[in-house]
C-alpha cells in the first residue's frame, strides 16, 4: 500500500510534506487537487506548480518576490511526483488525490488561520564576520523555517545593521545570518515573538446507551482542551474562549460519504456517533485549536458485532484504544 497517511493539520503559510508510502522506483505517482477552499489559488484538477520545487520558506515577509506556489513538487530525481509540499494560502480543507500503482488514495489537509506575526531581526553589521577588510555584500537568513537553505530569505542593510523582516509564529526561533554564502562565518542568535502557545488536548471515550429499544448505543468522544502553559513565567495561554476542537476521521478507514456522516455528528467538543454507523475499525483524530492549533490526539475504535453485523454492535463489543501507545520503556 502506498497510502500517504492520516488527515493532516497545519495553518496558512505552514508547509506540509505529503508523500506516497515507500514508493517503488519503477512505479508512477501523481498528486492532484480534488477540492480546495474558495479563497485558495488552487482548484480541482491542479497538480504541482511546474516552476516550483522543494519546500517554500514559511517565514518570508509580505511583499517579497518569493514564489507563492501553493502546491510544489518535492526535490527528487524522478519524473513523477511521489512527494509534494502544500503551503495553504487560505483556511479550510484541502482534498488531494494520490494516483499510485495500487489505486487512488485520498489525502485531506485541514488548514487553520495564519499564525505568523511580522517581526524584524536586527543584527549590528559589526557583529557579522568579514573576510579581512572586505565589506559583506549579502546576508542570508538561515533557520528551520526555510529548511536552512541559503538564498531563500535575505537580510537588507539598514544603516549600521542587517535587517530581515519575516513572519513567524509566536515563540523563540534560533537563526543564523550568513555573510556571502559562508556558513562557517554565520552569526547565530534567537528571535523572540510574543503570543500564545499551542493548546493541548486529551480525549475521553465512552459508549452510552440509546434512549429507547429502537435506538442504537452511541460512541461518545469528549475533548478536554487546555491552553498552553506559561514558560519562564511568561503567560502563553491566549484567549480561552477561542479554544475548540475539530474531529477528523481517517480517510483510510472509510469512504468519503461515511467520513462526512461521522464528522457531521460533532457538536462543540463532543462527537457522538451511533455504533451502527461506525465501520468495523476506524481511527478518529481530534485537533485542538484557538489562536493557534495544537497536536492532534487519535483513538482507534473497533466494533466486534456478532456475525459481523454492525447493526448489532453494543457497548460490550466496542474497543477504544490508542493506535500509537507510549512504549513501556518511555513510561518509567
Amino acid at each position: 500500500m502506498y497510502e500517504p497517511g492520516p488527515p493532516r493539520t497545519t495553518s496558512v503559510g505552514e508547509s506540509v510534506e505529503l508523500a506516497a508510502r515507500s514508493p517503488d522506483a519503477d512505479g508512477t505517482y501523481r498528486w492532484r487537487v480534488r477540492d480546495a477552499p474558495a479563497d485558495s489559488a488552487l482548484s480541482a484538477g491542479d497538480g504541482p506548480d511546474p516552476d516550483a520545487t522543494g519546500p517554500p520558506s514559511t517565514a518570508t515577509a509580505a511583499g517579497s518576490a518569493a514564489s507563492t506556489a501553493v502546491l510544489r513538487a518535492g526535490e527528487t530525481s524522478r519524473d513523477d511526483d511521489p512527494v509534494v509540499h502544500l503551503a495553504p494560502d487560505a483556511p479550510g480543507t484541502y482534498v488531494l488525490a494520490l494516483d499510485a500503482p495500487d489505486g487512488t488514495h485520498r489525502q485531506r489537509v485541514r488548514a487553520f488561520p495564519d499564525e505568523r506575526r511580522e517581526t524584524e531581526i536586527r543584527v549590528p553589521a559589526a557583529d557579522i564576520p568579514t573576510d579581512g577588510d572586505d565589506e559583506v555584500d549579502r546576508v542570508s537568513l538561515l533557520w528551520p523555517h526555510n529548511e536552512n537553505c541559503l538564498g531563500l530569505d535575505r537580510a537588507e542593510r539598514d544603516g549600521d545593521e542587517w535587517v530581515a523582516t519575516v513572519r513567524v509564529p509566536p515563540g523563540r526561533h534560533g537563526f543564523g545570518f550568513v555573510p556571502d554564502g559562508d556558513r562557517s562565518a554565520a552569526y547565530h542568535g534567537d528571535c523572540e515573538v510574543s503570543g500564545p502557545g499551542r493548546p493541548r488536548i486529551s480525549l475521553d471515550a465512552a459508549v452510552v446507551e440509546g434512549d429507547g429499544p429502537e435506538e442504537s448505543d452511541r460512541l461518545r468522544l469528549t475533548a478536554e482542551i487546555e491552553p498552553a502553559p506559561a514558560v519562564d513565567d511568561v503567560e502563553r495561554a491566549g484567549d480561552p474562549d477561542a479554544l475548540d476542537v475539530t474531529f477528523l476521521v481517517d480517510d483510510r478507514d472509510a469512504d468519503p460519504e461515511t467520513v462526512a456522516a461521522i464528522e457531521s455528528r460533532a457538536d462543540g467538543r463532543t462527537l457522538s456517533v451511533p455504533l451502527d454507523e461506525l465501520p468495523d475499525s476506524v481511527r478518529i483524530r481530534a485537533a485542538p485549536h484557538g489562536e493557534r492549533y495544537g497536536a492532534a490526539e487519535t483513538v482507534r475504535v473497533e466494533t466486534d458485532a456478532s456475525d459481523g453485523d454492525a447493526a448489532e454492535a453494543t457497548a460490550a463489543s466496542v474497543a477504544v484504544a490508542d493506535p500509537n501507545p507510549t512504549p513501556e520503556w518511555a513510561e518509567s
